[in-house]
């Protein structure tokens, strides 16, 4: 996600749309404080694969090979974590670890 000001915005609105088209998320700010978010639009009917293919095409995406079985992801064995584990501080200490 970016940050731009409203003059950045402005002065650069045309490049900002067509990053919003290639799948960033904008988000504005006026003396700093977040005011706006500009982010691609989707028709609930329509399809992603244009929007794949076009993330594709420019390296930043692999389209599926096959479609996803939903019933059997979420039927898939869930790993438990001990009680006295919280998951966000597992988790930013997994990131660490793989630095």
């Amino acid at each position: 996600m970016k940050v731009k000001s409203v003059s950045e915005a402005r002065a650069n609105l045309s490049s900002l749309i067509e990053e919003v088209r290639m799948g960033e998320t904008i988000v504005i700010t006026k003396r700093g404080e977040p005011v706006a978010r500009i982010e691609s639009f989707t028709l609930v009917d329509g399809s992603d694969s244009d929007r794949i293919n076009s993330l594709a095409a420019r390296g930043l995406a692999i389209p599926p090979r096959n479609r996803m079985d939903v019933k059997k992801f979420l039927s898939a064995h869930r790993p438990k974590l001990p009680e006295y584990v919280n998951l966000s501080d597992y988790v930013i200490a997994d990131r660490e670890e793989s630095r």
